[in-house]
C-alpha cells in the first residue's frame, strides 16, 4: 500500500531511503514504513521504518550512523532493526507489532519480509494481557507521581492513548472484530464488544486533537483509569480458543 504521507514528511523518508542504499549497498534487504502514519490517523502521525538488515554484524551497524542520525535530526524514532530471520521468528513475542505491521505497511526496498509470517491468537492475548498490565502500572505511577499537575496529567493522557490503543486492536482480533484505523475508532469499537462506556476514550482522543478540555482533567483521568481497568479485567479473562471467547477457566 501506498501510504499518505505529507510532501515534507514524503521527501524526508525518500531522503533516508537513498542514505540508507548509500551506507548499506547489499547489506539493506528490505526498508519498510509502518506505524501510526500508515494507518490513517494523523493524530498519532508517527512515521516509522523497519530496516531489514542482511546481518547484524558491528561492522553493518557502524554503517546505519549517518542514516540514523539524519532520522533523529528530523525527530522521528529510531528505525527497528532486525534481520529476515529475526522478524520471522518475532510472531510469538512480538505479535501485536506484527499483527499490525502485516496489515498497514509501504514495502519501500526489496521483497516484503512479513508476507508469510503467522501470528498466533493464543501469543496475541498474552501480549495483550501482558501489555495492557504493564500501561494500566505506567500510567497509574505516572500520576501518583505527578501530584496532579494539569499539565503532566493531560500529556499523560495523550502520550498513553495510542499505546493502549494498540493492545485494544489486539483485542479486537481476538474478538473477531474489523479493526479500524483510527485509535479513537479503535477503542470505540473495543468498548461495543465489551459493553464499556466509551465517553472517556472520545475525552482524550479530543485532548489529543487540541479540541480543548471537553471537562476538567482530573475528572477526564478518572474515567480513563477506571475503563482501562474494567478493559484490563476483561483481556485478561479472555481466551484465544474459539470465536466464543469463553473465560479462562471456564467450564464448556
Amino acid at each position: 500500500m501506498k501510504v499518505d504521507l505529507s510532501i515534507d514528511e514524503r521527501e524526508t523518508v525518500d531522503d533516508m531511503q537513498r542514505k540508507l542504499t548509500e551506507a548499506l549497498g547489499g547489506k539493506l534487504d528490505a526498508l519498510v514504513l509502518y506505524g501510526p502514519a500508515t494507518w490513517g490517523d494523523r493524530a498519532d502521525g508517527e512515521v516509522h521504518l523497519l530496516i531489514v538488515l542482511a546481518d547484524a554484524e558491528v561492522a553493518t551497524l557502524d554503517a546505519l550512523a549517518g542514516p540514523l542520525a539524519f532520522w533523529r535530526r528530523n525527530d522521528l524514532p529510531v528505525p527497528r532493526l532486525v534481520t529476515r530471520a529475526e522478524l520471522a521468528r518475532m510472531s510469538d513475542v512480538f505479535p501485536l507489532e506484527i499483527a499490525d505491521l502485516g496489515a498497514h505497511r509501504e514495502v519501500l526496498v526489496g521483497a516484503d519480509p512479513v508476507a508469510g509470517v503467522v501470528v498466533d491468537d493464543e501469543h496475541i492475548r498474552l501480549q495483550c494481557e501482558r501489555e495492557i498490565t504493564e500501561k494500566l502500572l505506567r500510567l497509574r505511577e505516572g500520576y501518583a507521581e505527578c501530584g496532579g499537575k494539569r499539565r503532566t496529567v493531560r500529556r499523560l493522557l495523550v502520550e498513553s492513548f495510542p499505546d493502549f490503543c494498540l493492545v485494544l486492536r489486539g483485542a479486537l482480533r481476538l474478538y473477531g472484530v474489523a479493526v479500524p484505523d483510527r485509535g479513537i475508532d479503535v477503542a470505540r469499537a473495543f468498548c461495543r464488544a465489551a459493553d464499556l462506556d466509551d465517553r472517556a476514550f472520545v475525552e482524550v482522543d479530543a485532548l489529543r486533537r487540541s479540541r480543548g478540555e471537553p471537562a476538567p482533567i482530573a475528572e477526564i483521568f478518572a474515567r480513563y483509569y477506571a475503563v482501562l481497568a474494567r478493559a484490563a479485567g476483561i483481556i485478561d479473562g479472555l481466551s484465544s480458543s474459539s470465536s466464543q471467547l469463553p473465560r479462562k477457566g471456564a467450564t464448556p
